[in-house]
């Protein structure tokens, strides 16, 4: 009994779980040079690639200047479906900005990590 235990706390812990989604885009995003005060916008895309369908339940920013399109709508995306999260970036500070956003999906011990960066100037 205590071997079955053992061996259930060592796969919670060390054998990593299946993914539902894919990245289509890059997660890490260097635009390069952005224009003061122009926003930009970063595409980031992902497929469905578990056989159960995703919500999507929360999206954070590191901070106001970073912002998603994404409204809490509670609705399941199918399996085999592409989908698009789209980040603006304000532009109202120049100088070099590197920004992380976190997605966090229903049933996923841990979010997915998106990053974007450049300079404003």
């Amino acid at each position: 009994m205590n071997s079955l235990y053992i061996l259930m706390v060592l796969q919670y812990f060390f054998i990593s779980p299946q993914l539902s989604i894919k990245w289509l885009t890059p997660r890490y995003q260097d635009v390069g040079i952005i224009a003061y005060n122009q926003p930009h916008i970063f595409m980031f895309e992902f497929e469905v690639i578990g056989k159960d369908s995703v919500i999507i339940d929360n999206i954070r920013t590191d901070c106001s200047c970073t912002a998603s399109d994404w409204q809490p709508d509670e609705v399941p995306i199918a399996p085999q479906t592409r989908r698009q999260l789209r980040i603006t970036y304000d532009a109202h500070r120049k100088g070099f900005f590197e920004k992380k956003i976190v997605v966090w999906l229903r049933n996923e011990r841990k979010p997915e990590k998106l990053y974007i960066k450049g300079e404003v100037r």
